[in-house]
């Protein structure tokens, strides 16, 4: 590839292949992503923020294009390595990299998405909120005070479109409502998920969470280790010693949980309003509709299901091929205490912060069903370098086992096909109200539903609101880098 280019500067050629040979040209760093990370094009960028070749990787770039007859150091190049002289690079970079990673990634969940792409185009987007937060008083200002360049966009901008459409609200058709109630339900889950994001991320790596303190607060609590020995904090059941070791090998795999500056930390989500509610992911799935129908049909015939055996052989009845129409695992059903345990993974995603998650459904001799949920906290199945894991869990809620109004009591209706992957956010999670009115009456308008409680509403304003101005230490710290990339880049990158 470099012969034709270099036929007449052999010392250019020289130098070009030492720097592409040691992973330090674009040409390098694309063959080292598909021999290290060959499902993912951009997959390694996080990693490579650890990789010592940092500290000078701008300084390499300039070098490089300086000698290749074909190409030129451009402005984002001689910024990078002016950056590098500075200090700014490598371990630094990691940290702010990770702080401007996007919680929802559009196509990565759900049919028809392309993961590759989805992933690449995320990364991408890192390095511009990373160079705002170097070269931008302002973004600075804010990344000091814990609220990233990257949150700080996603709050603004979908905060803008979610106001605007409650407005467009009051003059829009019934069938433009349908699909202003899913944008602004998208916006509000977008944004509690880039927020849960941050403060988890600042938790797996020891960091405070400084202006973020106040979200953290008020939508996690019970947090501490994801040990066993914490398995009754964690699990509110009789069985939790079991619950915990049936989570735990979901999430452990072969190389177990990575403990970083402390141990694996586990939290527990709460306030759902702008989240979404993964316990509705559960009570509305087909694993859990099938056993409930199945639970009172057999209970109705005078046979009671109450062991493992019983369940599977009462599925095998009424539906042989249960494990292909449902999630349900024959080796994931556990008897427990006065109870069966049920694990498996719904389709439904309402939450963004944890995508596809871990469920266990306790089904209780008593007639209830008591439902768990978790999720292993990476960044597109790696982990965060030199960082702890984390399990984030949905606490558990119970409800009684019965027929749903009009339902034929029979074991289960036959499946014709597998369920559907659902998109992260769809609407088949979602609560639909219905308005009843009197004859005569007019029906009242209560304007666009809501998807930020008041109190969710008020962080994010607040948050959007942190003082930005220029502070002497960031005039002291980043003068020069700030003087010169600046001037390199142009106003292109200014806010």
């Amino acid at each position: 590839m470099t012969k034709s280019r270099f036929d007449n500067k052999p010392i250019r050629g020289l130098v070009f292949n030492a720097l592409t040979d040691a992973g330090m040209t674009t040409e390098g760093r694309a063959q080292e992503d598909v021999d290290v990370h060959p499902q993912y094009s951009r997959s390694a960028a996080l990693e490579r923020w650890t990789d010592p070749r940092m500290l000078v990787r701008g300084i390499s770039d300039v070098v490089a294009k300086s000698v290749d007859p074909e190409d030129s150091p451009g402005k984002m190049d001689w910024a990078m390595g002016l950056l590098d002289t500075l200090g700014l690079g490598g371990p630094k970079l990691l940290g702010m990299g990770v702080n401007n990673l996007r919680n929802y990634v559009k196509g990565f969940y759900g049919p028809g998405g392309n993961r590759a792409v989805s992933v690449g185009a995320t990364f991408a987007k890192a390095p511009g909120n990373v160079a705002k937060e170097i070269v931008l008083p302002a973004a600075s200002a804010r990344a000091s005070q814990g609220l990233s360049s990257a949150t700080h966009d996603v709050l603004r901008s979908n905060l803008k479109v979610y106001d605007d459409l409650a407005t467009e609200w009051k003059t829009a058709s019934p069938a433009r409502r349908e699909e202003i109630i899913d944008a602004r339900r998208d916006m509000g889950r977008q944004m509690a998920g880039q927020l849960n994001q941050s403060v988890i991320h600042n938790q797996m790596r020891g960091k405070p969470n400084k202006a973020l303190q106040d979200w953290y607060e008020a939508h996690f609590k019970n947090v501490g280790s994801f040990e066993r020995q914490n398995a009754s904090q964690i699990f509110d059941d009789v069985d939790a010693d079991l619950l915990f070791d049936m989570s735990n090998a979901a999430w452990s795999g072969k190389r177990g949980l990575k403990s970083g500056p402390g141990s694996v930390v586990y939290a527990e989500k709460v306030g759902t309003k702008g989240a979404g509610d993964s316990h509705y992911d559960i009570f509305t799935s087909r694993e859990f509709n099938t056993l409930r129908r199945l639970f009172k049909s057999f209970k109705e015939a005078g046979q009671p299901l109450r062991t493992r055996e019983d369940y599977i052989a009462a599925l095998n009845e009424s539906m042989p091929d249960w494990q292909q129409m449902t999630g349900l695992r024959a080796k994931n059903i556990v008897d427990g205490t006065n109870g069966v345990l049920f694990q498996f993974s719904p389709t439904g995603k309402s939450d963004y912060l944890l995508g596809g998650f871990n469920a266990i459904m306790k089904f209780g001799d008593d007639g209830s069903a008591k439902f768990f949920g978790t999720d292993k906290q990476d960044i597109f199945g790696m982990g965060i370098p030199g960082a702890s894991d984390a399990v984030v869990g949905i606490g558990s809620s119970s409800r009684n086992l019965k027929w749903a109004p009009g339902e034929s009591h029979t074991p289960q209706p036959r499946y014709k096909t597998p369920p559907k992957e659902v998109k992260e956010g769809a609407a088949v999670v979602t609560r639909k109200k219905t308005v009843r009115t009197r004859k005569g009456d007019t029906k009242r308008d209560r304007g666009a539903p809501t998807y930020l409680s008041k109190k969710e509403r008020e962080l994010i304003d607040a948050l959007l609101a942190l003082d930005s101005s220029v502070s002497p230490s960031f005039l002291a710290s980043r003068g020069v880098a700030v003087g010169g990339v600046g001037s390199l880049l142009g106003a292109d990158y200014i806010e």
